[in-house]
């Protein structure tokens, strides 16, 4: 697991990246103050080994959210 530091739109996030036994990454999370946020981008994303996106999840200060749009995203490998 690698944790970071980033800033987005001014704002400083804390990114947490997991990765499968191959080296691919398995997960993304975003973290304001320890809660899921991301504005207008996906705040957990999950991958399948192969690097293909398996999941999106749309988080604002910690609750789903997403304008106009699914909050949550389901891809086929």
């Amino acid at each position: 697991m690698k944790k970071e530091i980033i800033t987005e739109n001014g704002v400083k996030l804390e990114k947490e990246t997991r990765y499968h036994e191959n080296g691919n990454i398995s997960s993304e999370c975003y973290y304001l103050n320890n809660k899921f946020h991301r504005e207008n981008k996906p705040t957990i994303i999950w991958y399948y080994e192969n690097g293909n996106v398996e999941e999106e999840h749309y988080y604002l200060n910690n609750k789903r959210h997403r304008e106009n749009k699914p909050a949550i995203i389901w891809y086929h490998e």
